[in-house]
């Protein structure tokens, strides 16, 4: 197997724990349909679902591969590359990733040609003149190579120090991650790897910071398929809407996933928390009474805390009047500055696809820039009006679009609510049937009055949006079953589990936390595919084999999923 990712100092300009390397993220699998051992590789197993290819992944021996319905259709196959013995070769080099389907024809109907007759003994048998005899013989027309259908099922986008959420599926490729911290010290960690379909609403949360620091940003880097790590200058040509320089200020970044033709990740930064400075607090001015006892008392040059140049003269007592008044100026500015600096929040509620209202809290920042989305209809058949904030400084890109983008004309001293306003869909106008002679005779019997109705005053009640505050808990750990099936072992087949982290030795029958890599290895067994992970519902789970130590000992490892899950050995 080959690294398909290595990522070394990617957070070395971090203020945070994380500073040092990182390492072992992923394993690419190499699929040999011509069974070739030289490459190692191993078949699409198409019984135990839908397969499906991850950056970094290749083929070797297919005879043709369609990226989607459409080219298989029109016959435009994807080009393949020659590996160094001539056999074709495909590489996944971008960070889509693909389900698999096989659209190999079938053998070619059975056909008949001549071959010598043989006796018992294998010897061959002639004809009276001395010719060889011949007997007809069937033979099948297997096809040259396999032919292959990629569908594309979305992109690969990661974060440490953070979380994903959206409508995306677990990358389940991902390995753990050796994080060197800045005080030497080393631990092991899953990154948050995810696939997002084009279209799809993808939001990063940072985690908690640590005790003393503060949130300062995301870095942004490309992970190519050949395992380069760069620095991701330009973040608008990544391929992500809705990102920007000024939104990579936020701890909960949303973004828009597009067409990115390289692995994305995010990483959280962190920086020594910023120290409160406390402002001197500033007398009230004297009022009623008061103010007349401290004229009397300034006329009598009785305060002790002014000094009057005798020289200067009224000049200079003048002066240090106006002084005073600059310096309380300058103390009530800063009082404002300072409540100003407070921490706000800006909470975005909005419908998700499910229909259920979702909100979002991100800290406001200077040049505070985020693009919102919600769903043109929510779970009550409303339709979507408009967006509506609780401070007029919000600005909006298109209040009247399900899709906009939020900025500030000035700094909010509060929290800001933001939220999407829907309404009932309109009815179709009831037809009204009125019959004018009927009406004119009315009017003929009835007396003439005239009435002057008085104007009624339009009133219009402004609604405050109410900010809706959003409790974030932090993520709970997900554990589930491991189990152990040896019922269909030939042989008495003996199995270890343990965590691939740290080597400590895992329990069969006890539950184990989603992500945890786990190795499985099993005694007295020949072969890596009599060992298979299958979950509660009879998904695969895909594993890597570690080889045999020559013992008749197999060892594959894997990524434990959120479910139930069973190591078996045949």
């Amino acid at each position: 197997m080959m690294k398909r990712r290595q990522m070394l100092g990617l957070l070395a300009a971090c203020a945070l724990a994380f500073t040092g390397s990182f390492t072992g993220y992923a394993d690419p699998v190499t699929y040999d349909t011509t069974s070739n051992a030289s490459y190692g590789g191993q078949q699409f197993n198409f019984d135990a679902g839908t397969p499906k290819l991850y950056p970094g992944d290749k083929v070797y021996g297919a005879a043709a591969i369609y990226l989607g319905a459409d080219n298989a259709q029109a016959g435009k196959a994807e080009s393949l590359s020659k590996a160094d013995d001539g056999t074709s070769l495909w590489k996944d080099g971008t960070a889509a990733v693909y389900t698999v389907r096989d659209l190999t024809p079938a053998a070619d109907t059975a056909q008949t040609e001549m071959v010598p007759l043989t006796d018992e003994n294998g010897n061959p048998v002639t004809n009276e003149d001395g010719s060889p005899a011949m007997v007809p013989q069937q033979i099948t027309q297997q096809p040259e190579g396999k032919v292959y259908q990629l569908d594309l099922a979305g992109y690969v986008v990661e974060a440490i120090g953070g979380t994903l959420s959206g409508s995306g599926d677990t990358d389940p490729s991902a390995s753990a991650l050796t994080v060197t911290a800045s005080d030497g010290s080393q631990q092991t960690a899953m990154p948050d790897a995810k696939y997002f379909a084009e279209g799809s609403q993808v939001t990063v949360t940072a985690d908690a910071a640590p005790d003393g620091q503060q949130f300062s940003g995301w870095s942004v880097s490309k992970i190519g398929a050949d395992g380069s790590v760069q620095t991701a200058d330009d973040v608008s040509a990544l391929g992500l809407s809705g990102l920007s320089a000024e939104a990579l200020k936020n701890a909960t970044l949303t973004f828009t996933m597009g067409k990115p033709d390289q692995v994305v990740v995010f990483t959280a930064q962190y920086e020594a928390a910023q120290k409160e400075t406390e402002q001197p607090a500033t007398e009230a001015p004297a009022t009623g009474q008061a103010a007349a006892d401290q004229q009397q008392t300034d006329a009598a040059g009785q305060d002790a805390s002014q000094s009057i140049n005798v020289e200067g003269g009224a000049a200079t007592e003048e002066a240090g009047n106006a002084a005073a008044s600059a310096d309380a100026s300058d103390a009530s500015s800063a009082s404002t500055d300072s409540q100003q600096a407070q921490s706000v929040n800006v909470s975005v509620t909005f419908v998700t696809d499910d229909g259920s209202d979702s909100t979002i809290v991100t800290p406001y920042s200077d040049g505070f820039s985020q693009a919102i989305n919600t769903q043109a209809e929510n779970s009550k058949g409303q339709v979507f009006d408009k967006w509506t904030a609780s401070d007029p400084a919000v600005q909006f890109s298109d209040p009247a679009s399900a899709s906009s983008t939020v900025t500030f004309a000035a700094a909010p001293s509060a929290d800001v609510a933001i939220q999407a306003v829907y309404k009932d869909a309109p009815a179709a106008p009831a037809q009204t049937e009125t019959t004018a002679e009927s009406d004119a005779q009315n009017a003929s019997d009835q007396p003439e009055t005239k009435v002057t109705e008085a104007p009624q005053a339009e009133t219009k009640a402004t609604e405050a949006p109410q900010a809706e505050t959003k409790t974030t808990e932090a993520p709970q750990e997900t554990a589930s079953l491991l189990t152990v099936n040896l019922e269909g072992a030939e042989n008495p087949a003996a199995v270890s589990l343990q965590n691939a982290a740290d080597g400590s030795k895992i329990e069969a029958g006890t539950q184990v936390p989603k992500g945890t890599v786990v190795t499985a290895t099993a005694e007295g067994v020949e072969k890596a595919s009599d060992v298979s992970v299958t979950t509660s519902d009879g998904t695969a789970v895909q594993t890597k084999e570690n080889g045999g130590d020559g013992s008749q000992n197999v060892s594959v490892t894997f990524t434990m999923p959120a479910e139930e899950t069973t190591v078996n050995v045949a």
